[in-house]
Order: C-alpha cells, then sequence, then structure tokens
C-alpha cells in the first residue's frame, strides 16, 4: 500500500517532489528532467517546471538542480545544450561561460597559426618557422606560413612579414633566415636578389668594387690595366 508509515499502512503522499525531478498528480516515482534542463527547487509539478540551460551552459545529465559553465575552450549558443562546442582552431578561447564564438574566440596573432580545436589561451599558436611568414591571423595549418622571398630573409621564428635584405646583402634562394654579405666586385642595393656587377648592373665598362658588402655603383672603380678617362664620375651617379 502506499504511505510513509513504517508498516506502509497508512496512505499518505511521500513529500515536495526532490530537487531535479517534477512531479505530475498522481505520481508514483519522480521523473527526471531530461539534460539540458535544470531544476533547483523541491515541488515541481510539470515538465515545463524544468528550467532550460542558457546559453554558455550545458548540462549532460538527466535530474540536475544546476547547468554546468562551459569552461574555458568550449561555447555554445543554444538552448537547453547538453554539450558545449569546441572552440575553433585559428584561436583560442579563454572565456568560462561562452555563449557564442564571437564572445571568446581570439585569432592567432599574425606569424602563428593553431591546428587545433578547444585551445584555451594563447600559448597554442604555434610560430612559423625561420625563413618563413604568415601575414593573416587566426590561420590554422603551417602551409599559411610562406617561404620568404628571394631577397628577404626572416631571422625569427613568428614572423608576420619578412624583411628586405639590408644594403650591402643579398639572398638568392627562397625561405632563408639570413641575407648574405655581398660579394667583392659586385654591389647590392637594398633588397636584392643576386649580386649586381659594374658591368652588367651598373653598365660601367672595365669596372669593379674592390670590397665585400658594396652597396651601390657608387663605389665601382676601374679594374686592373684600365684608367678613369674622366668619364667614370658621370656613371656612377
Amino acid at each position: 500500500a502506499v504511505g510513509t508509515a513504517a508498516n506502509h499502512s497508512t496512505p499518505m503522499c511521500g513529500g515536495a517532489c526532490p530537487i531535479g525531478s517534477y512531479c505530475p498528480e498522481g505520481t508514483i516515482e519522480p521523473t527526471p528532467c531530461p539534460a539540458g534542463f535544470r531544476m533547483p527547487a523541491r515541488g515541481a509539478t510539470g515538465r515545463d517546471s524544468c528550467n532550460p540551460c542558457a546559453p554558455g551552459s550545458h548540462q549532460p545529465d538527466s535530474g540536475q538542480p544546476d547547468c554546468i559553465a562551459c569552461s574555458a575552450g568550449k561555447f555554445t549558443d543554444q538552448l537547453n545544450a547538453t554539450v558545449c562546442n569546441a572552440c575553433p582552431a585559428g584561436g583560442y578561447c579563454a572565456t568560462i561561460g561562452a555563449a557564442s564564438a564571437s564572445m571568446t574566440f581570439d585569432p592567432c596573432p599574425a606569424g602563428t597559426y593553431n591546428p587545433d580545436e578547444s585551445a584555451t589561451n594563447s600559448s597554442a599558436c604555434r610560430l612559423c618557422p625561420f625563413g618563413k611568414a604568415s601575414p593573416v591571423r587566426g590561420e590554422s595549418s603551417v602551409d599559411t606560413c610562406l617561404h620568404c622571398s628571394p631577397g628577404t630573409s626572416a631571422n625569427s621564428s613568428g614572423t608576420n612579414v619578412c624583411s628586405s635584405c639590408e644594403p650591402g646583402k643579398y639572398q638568392n634562394a627562397p625561405g632563408s633566415s639570413e641575407c648574405r654579405i655581398c660579394p667583392a666586385r659586385s654591389y647590392c642595393p637594398g633588397g636584392t636578389s643576386n649580386p649586381l656587377d659594374c658591368e652588367s648592373g651598373g653598365g660601367i665598362s672595365n669596372a669593379v668594387t674592390r670590397d665585400p658588402k658594396a652597396t651601390s655603383k657608387a663605389v665601382c672603380v676601374c679594374k686592373e690595366g684600365f684608367y678613369d678617362d674622366g668619364t667614370l664620375a658621370d656613371q656612377v651617379h
């Protein structure tokens, strides 16, 4: 017989419906509120008494008094969610209880990338390697780190733009981490991919540079066995 006395002979209802459940009229066993809902109070009378989890929270189990805030690295914009969504690759999500991706997502800075979902902080952003650069934020693949073009270099990791070779240096190979010293008998303006010689590059007959790291044809001098007939000064300027 239904009742609460020790001998089950007294026909009484057993008290308020417990937290996490609801009890319509005539209930024998409380019905748990479904996953994605909560019931923090006693005495709920129907399914519509269960409160849906708000965006930014979830509840994977039934019969629970509270919802759980989405952890860092996750978010949900849905009502009555049972799971939270993973933070997308290309950045990280540091906020707890985020109700949308835009509310929490921070893209990795230019020069970095993150191929993994559910990242919680900036340490997930990986640096582009030496000799490569990426000018765009929020990238998710190392393939977006592009080789520096000839005439440029990247001498540190995490570079967003390759640097032009300084005057007196050159680089003829792509993907380089440093520029080379311009050799003797040539000159190298800034951003040079191949050393220039005074004759073919500067248009000065029978001329060379004396020292390495020359930066312009202004330092060209006559080769051995030749002399300046008075026109060299005009040709180097």
